[in-house]
């Protein structure tokens, strides 16, 4: 299929992510942390680029957004919020946070400035990316959900 290279670079000028966590346990939520994975679909195999945790660095980096004020969650009550990447002129983006606890009306918000370094999380040495032929968060979120579900059967 051929792909308007337009198109594309249209649906990356704004994203927009609605999320729902349910917590295991009470806990200050001071945040959220994001990555991604890139496939490069090639006509032999696929590659994938992942900046997920479970990955060795690479010049992009795991974003640690944190808000000015934690939220106070409880056990299985939803933090529900978005979070919405605006393309900007430092080519990077804007990061615009919002989130807010179930049956609460405090809402908590933080807009920041993805080339920031702060927000990097540089945690080991890089080393050069593409060798996986399936996706690093696809494997990471397997094993998390594994882990979670021996958990809760010991």
């Amino acid at each position: 299929a051929v792909v308007s290279t337009q198109r594309v670079e249209d649906s990356l000028r704004d994203i927009h992510i609605d999320f729902t966590f349910y917590p295991h346990a009470a806990a200050q939520v001071h945040g959220i942390a994001f990555w991604f994975d890139v496939a490069f679909e090639g006509s032999q195999k696929t590659v994938f680029l992942s900046t997920s945790p479970s990955e060795p660095l690479t010049h992009w980096y795991q974003v640690r957004c944190l808000m000015g004020t934690p939220l106070f969650a409880r056990p299985g009550q939803p933090i529900i919020g978005s979070v919405t990447l605006t393309s900007n002129k430092r080519q990077s983006y804007d990061v615009k946070l919002k989130m807010h606890l179930a049956g609460s009306s405090e809402t908590i918000t933080n807009v920041l400035d993805l080339k920031n370094p702060y927000f990097r999380y540089t945690g080991s040495v890089p080393v050069p990316p593409g060798n996986q032929t399936v996706s690093p968060s696809d494997n990471y979120w397997e094993n998390v959900t594994t882990s979670v579900t021996r958990q809760c059967f010991i």
